[in-house]
């Protein structure tokens, strides 16, 4: 089986460049900036798991 690396979700992308276009106060800016702490933090705690799990079939016996 072919494994990947986990590359950051395109979704983390779109948002970090819509609020760099979005003014300060724009109506909708609040919610956009939530949406960016959430979804870095899923990410993070995917590569985590990632990292636990190959760690932990490395050490099983064949």
């Amino acid at each position: 089986m072919i494994k990947r690396e986990r590359e950051e979700p395109i979704r983390i992308k779109k948002l970090e460049a819509l609020l760099r276009l979005l003014l300060p106060h724009h109506p909708k800016r609040q919610r956009e900036e939530d949406d960016l702490r959430k979804y870095p933090s899923g990410y993070h705690g995917e590569k985590e798991l990632d990292y636990h799990s190959k760690s932990s079939t490395s050490r099983m016996p064949n």
